[in-house]
């Protein structure tokens, strides 16, 4: 299962379970996070986050 991360999984404090995904998430969405402990959380899934810019295909839907 391939699960792609916004910004308000890492602000509403969404739990993954990295044992049954792969999570994927932008830079943008990186930079976007300024409160401290979504930041913190960031910090700490980002060894098991792939961070992929989205195609062309994917934003025109």
């Amino acid at each position: 299962m391939e699960i792609v991360l916004d910004t308000a999984a890492f602000i509403e404090y969404y739990q993954p379970d990295l044992t049954i995904a792969t999570y994927y998430t932008t830079s943008g969405v990186c930079s976007e996070i300024r409160d401290q402990t979504a930041r913190e959380k960031l910090q700490f899934l980002r060894p098991f986050l792939n961070i992929r810019a989205p195609s062309i295909k994917a934003l025109k839907v």
